[in-house]
């Protein structure tokens, strides 16, 4: 992925490698790409950022989750893993 790049769907965040570097409060540490996360745990280190929606990649990722799940991001990113699960399974199911 470059820089310009930004994934048009969740499916395609999930099939990059992801090396989780901001705070496990933020459900899409898994997903976010690691070149965007390296920059932006250094702004959480220093405290310029103190909740995961501070982040300017949330509204992005908020998005994406609203638009395919149908819901508002989960506290967790074992919680938004659970639902991208079940709605491969209905979609499976289809």
């Amino acid at each position: 992925m470059t820089r310009a790049h930004w994934p048009a769907t969740l499916e395609e965040l999930e099939r990059e490698l992801v090396v989780p570097h901001c705070p496990a409060t933020c459900p899409f540490r898994e997903l976010c790409p690691t070149i965007r996360q390296v920059g932006i745990a250094d702004l959480f280190r220093k405290q310029q950022y103190t909740a995961p929606t501070d982040c300017l990649w949330w509204e992005k990722l908020a998005a994406l989750t609203r638009a395919e799940l149908g819901i508002e991001p989960p506290p967790t990113a074992a919680e938004l893993r659970d639902a991208m699960g079940e709605r491969r399974a209905i979609q499976e199911a289809s």
